[in-house]
């Protein structure tokens, strides 16, 4: 990533920070909708799979945990955070199923995944599950 930006302060230069990539493998019941990734301090989903929601929408003290977040297009595949430091971090992928780019009691969430992120690792998983 750095060489390709020109950038002059490379990844491998520091020791604490790593990449995660996912794949992403689409069931058909989401079609081409987005997907909206977040990785967040706080699981954005329940045990069960269900949103932490109040009035339909992420409960805001639990949104107020989300470090990052990025929309996946229907013809991509794959995505890669860089630069992220090491630690404990909630995974959710939205399949926002009613196009308001907002996570909500009408779109398709992965299984909660807490991920642990060790420096200088470069982690990938994939996403490939979604419930209501």
């Amino acid at each position: 990533m750095g060489e390709l930006a020109s950038d002059p302060v490379k990844i491998t230069e520091f020791p604490n920070l790593t990449r995660l990539t996912l794949n992403f493998d689409r069931p058909a019941a989401i079609g081409d909708a987005s997907l909206l990734v977040y990785l967040s301090r706080e699981p954005l989903t329940n045990e069960a799979g269900a949103l932490n929601s109040e009035w339909g929408y992420v409960r805001q003290s639990v949104f107020d945990s989300v470090l990052m977040f990025s929309e996946i297009v229907a013809d991509q595949a794959e995505f890669t955070y860089t630069y992220l430091h090491s630690g404990e971090y909630y995974l959710t992928v939205v399949a926002d199923m009613d196009g308001d780019r907002i996570p909500g009691d009408k779109d398709l969430f992965s299984p909660r995944l807490r991920i642990r992120i060790e420096p200088g690792s470069h982690p990938t998983f994939t996403i490939d599950q979604f419930i209501r």
